[in-house]
């Protein structure tokens, strides 16, 4: 098939399906259409479809839109029903995605990036503030330490000593009286 807007000869696979064309395939390749497209009118226009659209049937469009409860209630049920389906999605999204998933989660709940952290265990020598341990010696990456008052972060900890400090609460007191009780016992 000849492209009407490239002039290139093509197989049929580089069209379009369309049934308002005899042949049953649009007269405009695949690529002509995406770059045709992609244009800021173009987008422009189609929203603008859209929104004459809905305004035009805004029954259907209510119907069927996701704030509608009967919407919501069908989406949960189909959920439900396929949930092996999801998680499995949801487990593939995960493997790809997973460093930016760790990146997000860092600045949702620490304000850092990954690349912070990673510029903090160079500084730190790639060890843990307390035991001063290798990170390569634990199963999981380091804490992030962040003090629970002012959210400020304060260095990257191994698992063991970030719950050190989570079980004494930050309590600098705690703190030395383990130690003083410690010394006592040797």
């Amino acid at each position: 098939m000849l492209c009407r807007k490239c002039k290139r000869e093509l197989s049929v696979d580089n069209f379009r399906k369309s049934k308002h064309y005899k042949s049953g395939y649009m007269t405009i390749c695949k690529d002509c259409m995406k770059e045709k497209e992609s244009t800021p009118e173009a987008k422009r226009k189609k929203k603008e479809q859209g929104l004459k659209w809905r305004q035009k049937n805004p029954d259907y469009y209510i119907k069927y839109s996701p704030t509608n409860e009967r919407r919501k209630e069908y989406n949960k049920r189909y959920r439900e029903k396929n949930i092996e389906k999801y998680k499995e999605r949801d487990r593939i999204r995960s493997k790809n995605n997973a460093l930016q998933i760790k990146n997000n989660k860092f600045k949702r709940e620490y304000g850092i990036t990954i690349d912070d952290y990673n510029l903090m265990l160079k500084n730190q020598h790639e060890c843990c503030c307390i035991c001063k341990q290798h990170y390569t010696l634990f199963k999981k990456a380091l804490c992030v330490d962040h003090d629970h008052v002012t959210n400020k972060v304060r260095g990257l900890l191994c698992d063991r000593c970030n719950n050190l400090l989570s079980r004494a609460t930050d309590s600098i007191d705690i703190l030395k009286s383990a130690i003083s009780y410690l010394e006592k016992q040797k």
